[in-house]
């Protein structure tokens, strides 16, 4: 949760902390658009929250591991940082190697057509993006066990 002018909202993040104790907790990827990672890092540690997913405040977690790198040496064991965002077969050793994480997010997807039959692609239910209608995005267990292989090749 942050405030408007992107410094964290430490009073409604301790609430929701409370209120889902004695679960862990990880800090979404809010924290890739704080005014300053340092900071929120320090206050997430502060409200004894376990982890925070983050991309190193980039497009990408390969584009964040500068930042990434940093905050893993910063927390030593206070707090896990978790990259994630745009995490592939192919560039999982580097952001692991570069970074030092010992934990990576990814989402492991593929895409699958869609079971309509009928399909009026005049219309589109996304909006100006056009989104595809007639396909559905899935988890895949043999790219998840793809991504294991990655690492331990490494």
């Amino acid at each position: 949760m942050l405030l408007a002018d992107g410094q964290g909202d430490v009073e409604r993040t301790a609430q929701l902390v409370a209120l889902a104790h004695p679960l862990k907790i990880t800090f979404h990827r809010a924290f890739d658009v704080t005014a300053d990672p340092y900071k929120a890092l320090e206050e997430i540690v502060n409200l004894g929250i376990e982890r925070i997913l983050t991309s190193g405040q980039e497009k990408s977690a390969l584009e964040g591991t500068p930042l990434l790198s940093k905050l893993i040496g910063e927390v030593a064991d206070r707090i896990i940082i978790m990259p994630g965002g745009g995490i592939t077969e192919r560039n999982i050793n580097r952001i692991v190697q570069e970074t030092g994480a010992r934990e990576i997010h990814v989402s492991g997807r593929k895409k699958l057509p869609s079971l309509m039959v009928y399909r009026n692609e005049r219309v589109s239910m996304g909006g100006d993006l056009r989104l595809p209608e007639y396909e559905l995005s899935v988890v895949d267990a043999d790219k998840i066990t793809g991504f294991r292989q990655a690492i331990s090749l490494a």
